[in-house]
């Protein structure tokens, strides 16, 4: 054999081993792919409901005495504290004598106004007497506009006032006041006590400087 034929065997036998290689790879199935495993979502986790934020009560106006009601009780606790020293001197007041301490008040209301009221409070004044007498004022629309104990009341409305009885208060010191003078009673309990007893008290009608009329009034206990 030439060398030209033993080349051309040599190439043919390549052909074919080369031939059987790929046949025999493509032949080999194929691993199948293995499945993509699903990514599992992340539990989210229930949110936290917010605690409500307590909000701060604020203070109440009752609760906060201010400086000109802090004065007012002062003055009530130094009113009492004189009624208190009087008892002990022995004046007790009388019917005639209360009469002249608040027609003395009217003249004074109808000179000088509110400007003459703190002469009506404390231990000193000499518009306080024993047995719980003092004077107190009340203008047509049943405001109270001075009273040296019940501090609380002044700059109020108390014409709705009744006694333990049912008996009306102030509407008819009003009355009185718009007659010139009288006396009336109603069931009142004496300062630092709790059961009212019948108070007797004589009113007499004064024209403070802007013409506006009031009522001056006083009383006390077992006259």
């Amino acid at each position: 054999m030439t060398k030209k034929q033993i080349g051309i065997i040599v190439s043919a036998l390549a052909l074919l081993s080369f031939g059987w290689l790929f046949a025999n790879q493509a032949a080999t199935p194929a691993k199948p792919a293995e499945p993509v495993k699903a990514v599992e979502p992340v539990k989210a986790e229930p949110a936290k409901v917010a605690e409500p934020v307590k909000a701060v009560e604020p203070a109440k106006a009752a609760d906060v005495e201010t400086p000109e009601m802090a004065a007012k009780r002062l003055s009530a606790e130094d009113t009492i504290a004189g009624m208190v020293e009087a008892a002990k001197r022995g004046v007790k007041p009388t019917r005639a004598n209360i009469e002249e301490t608040v027609h003395k008040a009217a003249l004074l209301v109808e000179k000088e106004g509110a400007a003459c009221f703190p002469k009506f409070k404390g231990k000193n004044s000499e518009f306080i007497q024993g047995n719980a007498a003092y004077i107190y004022i009340v203008d047509m629309q049943g405001n109270m506009i001075m009273h040296p104990v019940l501090y609380k009341m002044e700059g109020t409305n108390v014409l709705h006032l009744r006694d333990k009885k049912g008996k009306p208060i102030i509407s008819p010191v009003m009355a009185i006041a718009k007659k010139g003078k009288g006396w009336y009673s109603y069931w009142w309990p004496k300062p630092n006590a709790t059961e009212p007893e019948e108070k007797f008290v004589y009113v007499e009608g004064a024209k403070m400087p802007d013409g506006s009329l009031v009522a001056v009034a006083s009383g006390s206990y077992d006259i």
